[in-house]
């Protein structure tokens, strides 16, 4: 759920997942409900729809074999998609994370570029920083 709600950077960075505690009292409202949504959506495709699916087939009078076939023709698939969701938000937070921090670099080097008089290269700067504390 962190991962869809764009709240995972400690995890990106860190390289595994449960690296720093997580609750609702620090999402926006907005994450509130995108998360009960999320929550709700889970629930009810991996636990609540296959037992529904199940019971709908054995009461149909299809064999105890025939229901769990049809239950799992329903689930399987939708499992690889929550796996598919995971990995592809997962691969969007690391990305995130990889371009902000390059851009942050970028930045850093750029300040102390900037910081140089103007004709001047980094080796005579610091000569004559060198120089004035001497």
């Amino acid at each position: 759920r962190r991962l869809l709600l764009c709240e995972s950077r400690p995890e990106a960075e860190e390289g595994r997942l449960y690296v720093s505690t997580w609750g609702p009292s620090s999402a926006r409202p907005r994450q509130k409900l995108l998360n009960l949504l999320i929550q709700a959506a889970i629930y009810g495709s991996l636990d609540v729809a296959p037992l529904l699916i199940f019971l709908y087939w054995s009461m149909a009078g299809e064999s105890t074999a025939e229901a769990l076939l049809h239950t799992a023709l329903f689930v399987v698939p939708l499992a690889c998609l929550h796996v598919l969701f995971f990995f592809g938000a997962w691969f969007l937070t690391d990305t995130y994370v990889k371009f902000s921090s390059l851009h942050e670099i970028l930045q850093h080097f750029q300040e102390d570029d900037s910081s140089l008089e103007p004709g001047s290269t980094e080796d005579e700067e610091e000569d004559r920083r060198g120089d004035a504390l001497q």
